[in-house]
């Protein structure tokens, strides 16, 4: 069975006797959802069609994707920070922004560089 139709069969279930604009999506349902946006984006379908096929809004299915992103630990990026290397011609500037931004390991022609495309 397609798992579109699944959804909205199960949605109209969970939903028996409530007015279409008052309904609530259980928590597995959402995620059925999501599992299924996920698949349809893989080939290259648009959140609307998703949506549609679904029998919801796209803005509905926007919020629960960002719901399941938000909570989703892949969210955390590694970042490696290397210790910087001047050389011995050319000592590594700081400049503090009086915004508070700290732009660290510039050589004096980024320091110029920099003053003149904030002026």
């Amino acid at each position: 069975m397609d798992r579109a139709r699944l959804f909205r069969e199960a949605a109209s279930r969970a939903n028996e006797g409530r007015d279409r604009t008052g309904w609530r999506y259980p928590a597995a349902l959402r995620r059925l959802a999501v599992e299924y946006c996920h698949a349809c984006r893989r080939t290259h379908q648009s959140f609307s069609e998703i949506a549609e096929a679904l029998g919801i809004s796209t803005v509905t299915l926007g919020r629960w994707l960002d719901t399941e992103s938000e909570s989703s630990p892949s969210r955390f990026r590694e970042v490696v920070v290397e210790p910087l290397q001047p050389s011995p011609t050319s000592p590594a500037l700081t400049v503090v922004l009086p915004s508070g931004l700290r732009v660290e390991g510039l050589g004096l022609s980024q320091v110029i560089e920099l003053s003149q495309a904030l002026q």
